[in-house]
């Protein structure tokens, strides 16, 4: 009896606490920037109330370093209550971290502040903590998001890289913060990335046989794509039009396992991903740690390493 008791008390509780963080599921960006009365991209400079509440809401006094919809002006403080709507139950805002938030304002008389955060899947997103004095790029509102979540994009998988290196570091699975953890299922591009849809195959086998100019996210997307020879295309590509954020997904595209016989390239591994990947790489930056596309695995493996270590190197004094 004790037993149900118990029970039914818990089941009530949880029903209770399920319904003061209700959070409505995320209902794609232009319905979310609709939503919106406000969004801007600010830092938390002061907590002020509320750690702990069962309603995930707590008020900070914020910096707003650019609005891009709504009122609030821009270089001013201001009170707000901010609620975390990503999964996981750790609170992120954590003092001069940096984020986009997606506000409606309050109603009601009793509300502490003007704005509150949208209950919304999305409606907050941390960001790197430099360079949001600049508006960012874009014509349209959404574009401009987009372009912050692509940079948060970045900027959290090159955090979880260092973590996770320094992790293993700790318990001796690594001989210093240079080497990169082991294993080919690092990916340095992150995750933001998708192959590219199978209808653009043929536009981007034009763009590649033109060699002209072309949005580089669609490069990268044609690096995954299931078509190897266009994987090999791009690769070749972004040696002469790629830049310093091409860098990530080249290294990725060494690891790249393809191959394609009867092709008879000339020079040896030309219609190959993994040997345009290194080609590239070795033009944008310079180096060269010795990768032979067509050498045993553990061979490659090695140099893929070196190439990886170099990068966490650059990576680390650079940031």
């Amino acid at each position: 009896m004790k037993i149900k008791y118990l029970t039914a008390i818990i089941l009530i509780f949880l029903s209770l606490y399920a319904g003061a963080i209700s959070i409505g599921p995320y209902p794609g960006l232009s319905k979310l920037i609709d939503k919106a009365d406000a969004i801007v991209v600010l830092r938390i400079d002061r907590h002020l109330s509320d750690f702990g509440s069962p309603t995930l809401l707590s008020t900070h006094e914020c910096f707003v370093y650019q609005t891009l919809k709504g009122d609030i002006p821009e270089g001013s403080r201001i009170k707000l209550r901010l609620m975390h709507t990503q999964p996981g139950f750790v609170a992120p805002f954590s003092l001069l971290s940096t984020h986009l938030i997606f506000l409606y304002k309050t109603t009601h008389e009793d509300e502490q502040t003007d704005y509150r955060s949208l209950q919304i899947e999305g409606a907050n997103i941390p960001l790197s903590s430099n360079g949001h004095e600049k508006e960012p790029e874009g014509n349209t509102i959404e574009e401009k998001v987009k372009n912050l979540i692509r940079d948060a994009i970045k900027y959290q998988a090159e955090e979880h890289l260092k973590r996770r290196t320094f992790l293993m570091f700790m318990i001796n699975e690594l001989e210093s913060l240079e080497q990169p953890p082991e294993g080919q299922n690092i990916r340095f591009s992150g995750y933001d990335v998708i192959p590219l849809p199978m209808e653009k195959t043929s536009e981007m086998f034009e763009v590649f046989r033109l060699d002209t100019d072309v949005d580089l996210n669609l490069v990268y997307q044609a690096l995954i794509a299931l078509n190897i020879t266009l994987r090999a295309e791009a690769a070749k590509y972004l040696g002469t039009n790629g830049d310093e954020t091409s860098i990530p997904h080249l290294l990725d595209a060494l690891s790249d396992e393809s191959s394609h016989g009867g092709s008879n390239p000339q020079p040896a591994g030309m219609s190959t991903t993994r040997y345009w990947a290194n080609d590239s790489l070795k033009k944008l930056t310079g180096q060269d740690f010795g990768f032979i596309w067509d050498d045993p695995f553990v061979e490659r493996n090695k140099a893929i390493k070196k190439w990886q270590a170099w990068y966490l190197k650059t990576l680390k004094t650079t940031n």
